[in-house]
């Protein structure tokens, strides 16, 4: 796949939905820049990071996640 894009005043570039869906990058998706500067290639490759998950013991109420900050505030 292959666009033509301009780069902008303040030297930025910005990348279609397409081509992000190509290289599986979605939001919030790691993406890995790499630059060739001999070749003048710029390469992206999306990360996949697995994430630790933390699991508690039953779901808070919105009244006392508030309690916990309020806590965490003072201490």
């Amino acid at each position: 796949m292959r666009r033509l894009l301009r780069v902008g005043r303040d030297g930025s570039l910005r990348l279609p939905a397409e081509l992000l869906g190509a290289v599986g990058a979605r939001p919030g998706s790691l993406v890995s820049v790499e630059v060739d500067e001999v070749g003048g290639v710029i390469s992206l490759r999306t990360l996949s990071i697995q994430r630790p998950e933390m699991r508690m013991g039953r779901g808070l109420t919105p009244e006392e996640i508030g309690e916990l900050i309020v806590a965490g505030a003072r201490a």
